[in-house]
């Protein structure tokens, strides 16, 4: 029992909601004051609400410029994450101004606390199209096409799935020259290429066993040959396509497995 007669464990619960609560107001006002002073840090700030967190973001290359406009058309890819609903991968639109345009002087919502100045971008993004995930690990990297997909928001099944590994994909890389190769990364150490124009989802273009556990995977921007798989083991390697049997060069004394490659 405390002194003041209260017991012990509903002190600490006591205390540990004060905290709670003093820490929410704490980054409650420190928000206030970054979203005041966003016009002076960014070119541009959107802030749209998602009806669910998303734990992965990716820009989509294509962009869609249109006349008499003063934004163009972009696309993200967005991973919901819900309360035990059904998950999706969502394509949505986003409406982002042009370079070329000239905005008025921010004017500030004493509302909101937030500055707008934006013209006729809404800031909104758009969900067109809803992709069914599960989120199962199938072993299995599936292939949607867009651009051929209903839109307004309805489902998309997969166009093709690729199949013949033993664990999970971690990661895909797609050719950057060659737009209809790709190689997935998965953890049976497994180098498989596919290629788009293929009648067979079932077996690979080219297949390597017994290679190092890849984390990650990129084909060179300069030479269409070149890919540069980073390995669990901590190091980074050089491979040519045209002999997939040994590596160009290995780049050693990282200090930890490698994740990501530019």
């Amino acid at each position: 029992m405390a002194g003041c007669g209260v017991p012990l464990h509903t002190s600490h619960h006591l205390r540990t909601v004060f905290d709670d609560t003093v820490e929410e107001h704490v980054i409650g006002e420190e928000y206030k004051i970054w979203k005041k002073n966003t016009p002076f840090l960014y070119d541009l700030l959107m802030t749209p609400a998602l009806q669910w967190p998303s734990l992965t973001i990716q820009w989509l290359p294509e962009v869609t410029k249109l006349e008499g406009k003063d934004y163009s058309l972009h696309w993200l890819v967005l991973g919901t994450h819900t309360s035990d609903e059904q998950n999706h991968l969502v394509v949505a639109q986003v409406h982002i101004p042009k370079d070329t345009v000239q905005f008025h002087a921010p004017h500030c919502d004493s509302d909101k606390g937030e500055f707008d100045g934006l013209g006729s971008v809404t800031g909104k993004i758009k969900c067109e199209i809803k992709v069914n995930h599960e989120g199962e690990m199938n072993h299995a990297v599936c292939l949607w096409d867009i651009n051929a997909g209903p839109m307004e928001g309805k489902i998309m099944g997969a166009k093709s799935m690729f199949t013949g590994y033993s664990a999970i994909v971690q990661d895909v890389a797609w050719h950057l020259l060659q737009d209809s190769l790709s190689v997935p990364v998965p953890d049976d150490q497994k180098l498989m290429i596919w290629d788009t124009r293929s009648n067979t989802t079932l077996k690979p273009c080219h297949l390597v066993d017994t290679l190092p556990k890849f984390n990650c995977l990129s084909f060179s921007p300069y030479c269409e040959f070149i890919l540069a798989p980073g390995s669990a083991d901590k190091t980074l390697a050089l491979w040519d396509l045209h002999n997939l049997k040994l590596k160009l060069h290995t780049f050693k004394f990282h200090k930890d497995e490698i994740f990501q490659v530019h």
